[in-house]
């Protein structure tokens, strides 16, 4: 009976007379879902568990542990893929060298890494090492560049680090009247397709990396070596 109710669940009630060399790998996955849970375990323990999947199985496995989680099953996922962690995680700690060097809710850890090693990990590249001037009620971060990015904070001066989302950069081919208090003329490094949009690296004495849509590359005639002019406000760092 357990048998039969955990693989309705799993979606593998028609594989129960199949012997295992026939099975997909996603397939075996379920099973080997279905083997542990049937011993109520207290905690689930996955090590990458996805890892070997395309993607539209992935999908489904994601679903299904999500699912799983919801009536009240523990699990302790481990992962190298970050989107994974924020998809399913409800609390996320990232390890480093063997320590947990940040916990918390997914956003927080997402939205306030508190090093470098965790702003690249979960793909934040724009992640600057920076001291804070004020004059004349304007803060300033400056890089270690040497290049000065306004910003609104409540802090006044000391060391710390900016993030700038790659969502709130605007490219123009020329200069623009924009509201944004922070404008550098760049030379574009490189351009890489991702799966939503495009990602351009600009070189403004220091590496920046804007996401745009395709069509603003074609609009704007973007090529790496050419030049161009990035503009985000101070309210975006």
């Amino acid at each position: 009976e357990k048998v039969r109710a955990i693989a309705g669940e799993l979606g593998i009630a028609d594989l129960l007379h199949r012997k295992p060399a026939t099975l997909s790998g996603g397939e075996l996955q379920r099973v080997a879902l279905g083997r542990t849970l049937i011993q109520q375990p207290a905690i689930l323990l996955l090590d990458e568990p996805l890892s070997s999947l395309d993607s539209r199985l992935k999908g489904d496995l994601r679903r299904l542990l999500r699912t799983i989680h919801r009536k009240g099953q523990t699990i302790l996922h481990v992962t190298h893929d970050y989107e994974e962690a924020l998809s399913l995680g409800t609390k996320i700690a990232v390890i480093h060298q063997g320590s947990i060097i940040q916990a918390g809710a997914p956003d927080q850890v997402f939205n306030h890494p508190k090093s470098s090693f965790v702003a690249h990990f979960i793909g934040v590249k724009n992640f600057f090492p920076v001291t804070l001037t004020r004059e004349k009620n304007i803060t300033m971060a400056m890089t270690s560049n040497n290049i000065p990015v306004h910003i609104v904070t409540e802090m006044v001066d000391g060391e710390g680090y900016i993030i700038i989302r790659g969502e709130d950069i605007l490219l123009s081919s020329l200069p623009v009247e924009t509201s944004a208090t922070n404008n550098f003329e760049g030379t574009i490094v490189d351009i890489v397709q991702k799966s939503s949009d495009i990602e351009v690296s600009i070189d403004i004495g220091f590496e920046i990396h804007a996401r745009i849509t395709m069509q603003s590359r074609e609009n704007l005639r973007l090529e790496p070596g050419s030049s161009c002019w990035v503009h985000f406000k101070a309210t975006a760092v």
